[in-house]
């Protein structure tokens, strides 16, 4: 996790929650984003926010169709395809003009190449609420279960 200042590592047991979806019990409480449970559909306007070492990167796209393929598309993204750690970048939508109001729609899950005869085409694969919102319904008790851990080293 990035707090102002940098890199937070945690140690945790990650545990599956389905459809290659993970979460993983923390000791520290981590950031938190508002979610929307609405399907994105091709042609929606999203915001994908990734972060490449300390720079955070962010680029508008709309999603795609393709036939061929049963899922969220997004336009091939150099900043994904080039480096494999962009897995699980946020996309987003925006509620009105202001940037700060994100909604957390997906995750970026990889990269996708067709190729149909002469034509290839890349695509920026997202894991969508479809999937997502097992997080939200996984162990809902952990909160009341144990205290909330304060550390000098995270404020």
């Amino acid at each position: 996790a990035w707090f102002g200042d940098g890199p937070q590592t945690e140690s945790s047991v990650r545990e599956p929650v389905g459809s290659g979806v993970f979460t993983a019990e923390t000791e520290i409480r981590l950031p938190e984003v508002p979610m929307n449970f609405h399907e994105i559909l091709p042609g929606a306007e999203v915001l994908v926010v990734g972060r490449r070492n300390t720079e955070v990167w962010q680029k508008s796209v709309s999603v795609l169709s393709d036939p061929r393929v049963d899922g969220i598309l997004l336009p091939g993204m150099r900043q994904v395809q080039s480096a494999p750690d962009q897995v699980g970048a946020g996309v987003f939508v925006l509620r009105g003009e202001d940037e700060n109001k994100k909604e957390l729609v997906g995750l970026v899950s990889g990269t996708l190449t067709l190729t149909d005869g002469a034509v290839t085409k890349h695509y920026t694969t997202v894991v969508g609420m479809k999937d997502i919102w097992r997080l939200v319904a996984h162990r809902r008790e952990l909160d009341r279960r144990r205290p909330q851990v304060v550390r000098e080293d995270v404020q």
